[in-house]
């Protein structure tokens, strides 16, 4: 694993209250919410917060992998929003391209938006 691949989750606890406080929700789904805010620094950050009510640990680190593969794959920490995703519970469910295609996409339209 690159080093930008293993920084691109770790965030303080005053990272992450910034980072919900300034972040808009900018793609709702039964499943999950994508939220976006601009980011502070050179690299784009994620955070996926899953609670423990969708489901076991092996089920939401399933996702949570998924989505920071996702998100590091495609250079997402290239763009310049900072990303916080919420799973809800028929977030577990959602098979990886359906994730692929709803995480790229926002962003995407975000930049967009911005220019």
């Amino acid at each position: 694993m690159s080093s930008i691949a293993g920084s691109l989750s770790r965030l303080s606890k005053a990272e992450i209250t910034q980072l919900y406080r300034k972040a808009k929700r900018a793609f709702r789904h039964p499943g999950l919410d994508i939220l976006l805010a601009p980011k502070p620094r050179e690299l784009a950050k994620i955070i996926v917060v899953t609670p423990a009510r969708i489901g076991n640990a092996p089920e939401r680190n399933t996702v949570r992998r998924r989505l920071k593969a996702i998100f590091y794959e495609h250079e997402l920490y290239n763009s310049p929003y900072d990303c916080m995703i919420i799973v809800k519970k028929d977030g577990v469910d959602i098979p990886f391209e359906q994730l692929q295609q709803m995480l790229v996409t926002t962003v995407k339209r975000g930049i967009a938006q911005q220019s």
